[in-house]
């Protein structure tokens, strides 16, 4: 019975590795797909970079919906309230406890372009 479980184990070692996972396993194997997700990640940046610098063409783009939901709530959260107890925040608790370092920085009663930029920054 041993000899038939050999000739099972033999088998399965002859067959070949499915060809994806040898694809993937090659494309990681060398640098080429880090070197991509690297440069991916650096063009990315370079692009909302450039929209957002220097501080007067960052302020004349137009903020989209959950970057002043966040900004409003890591004013509050400098402030001393906490999201969820005493105002309501409907994001995940993350975002302004992120946000809140720039928001203390510049920190104004009501908030103010440069912190405003900090936050984007």
């Amino acid at each position: 019975m041993s000899a038939a479980r050999e000739d099972v184990g033999a088998a399965e070692a002859a067959q070949p590795r499915p060809r994806w996972r040898a694809d993937w396993l090659g494309l990681f194997g060398d640098w080429t797909g880090i070197i991509l997700l690297v440069a991916i990640v650096v063009a990315a940046g370079w692009l909302r970079g450039a929209t957002i610098w220097p501080q007067a063409v960052g302020l004349d783009e137009a903020p989209y919906d959950d970057e002043g939901v966040y900004a409003a709530a890591a004013q509050l959260l400098a402030e001393g309230r906490q999201p969820y107890r005493d105002y309501f925040f409907a994001h995940p608790p993350l975002g302004p406890v992120f946000f809140a370092p720039a928001t203390e920085y510049r920190f104004t009663n009501w908030g103010s372009p440069t912190t405003f930029i900090l936050l984007r920054y």
